[in-house]
C-alpha cells in the first residue's frame, strides 16, 4: 500500500516537474520521468548528471575534465545558487556512497543506502531540477 501511494505521488509530482522543464525534448522528458519513477539509484543519478551537462551547454560552461556530479556542480557555481549547490552535495554524496565501494574515511566499510534515502532521493532530484530551471528561467527561488 505504501509503495503504491508513493508511486502515485511520485508520478504526479514528476509529471508536473517534467512539464515545467521546457528545454528538454518530449522524448527526454519521457525518459527522465520513467527513470525518476522506476529507475535504479544509478539511473536516477545519471539522469541528474545529464541534466547538469545539458544545463552547462545552455550556459556555455565547459565541463571538460569535470567528472561526477560534484565537479560539474563546482563548474556551474556561477549559475546555480548556493542553496541548490548544497542540495547537489547531498545528491553527489549519496551517489558516491552507492557507487564507490569501501570508504577509506570510514575504516573501509561499504555504505548501505537506506530505504528512506532510496524513497526520497528521486523526489529531491526532481525538485532540484525544477528549482534550478525555475530560478534560471524566471528568477524565482525555491528549495
Amino acid at each position: 500500500m505504501v509503495v503504491s501511494v508513493y508511486l502515485i505521488f511520485s508520478v504526479r509530482l514528476f509529471g508536473k516537474i517534467i512539464k515545467s522543464v521546457n528545454f528538454l525534448t518530449p522524448c527526454s522528458k519521457g525518459i527522465l520521468l520513467a527513470t525518476l519513477c522506476f529507475g535504479s539509484l544509478r539511473r536516477i543519478t545519471n539522469a541528474f548528471e545529464s541534466f547538469l551537462a545539458d544545463f552547462a551547454v545552455r550556459k556555455g560552461v565547459s565541463l571538460s575534465g569535470r567528472n561526477g556530479i560534484l565537479q560539474k556542480r563546482d563548474a556551474l557555481s556561477a549559475h546555480i545558487s548556493k542553496k541548490h549547490r548544497g542540495m547537489i552535495e547531498f545528491v553527489g554524496q549519496v551517489r558516491n556512497a552507492a557507487d564507490h565501494g569501501a570508504d577509506p574515511d570510514e575504516n573501509n566499510q561499504v555504505w548501505t543506502i537506506s530505504n528512506e534515502t532510496a524513497r526520497i532521493y528521486p523526489c529531491i532530484i526532481a525538485a532540484l531540477i525544477k528549482a534550478i530551471f525555475s530560478r534560471d528561467a524566471t528568477g524565482s527561488i525555491e528549495v
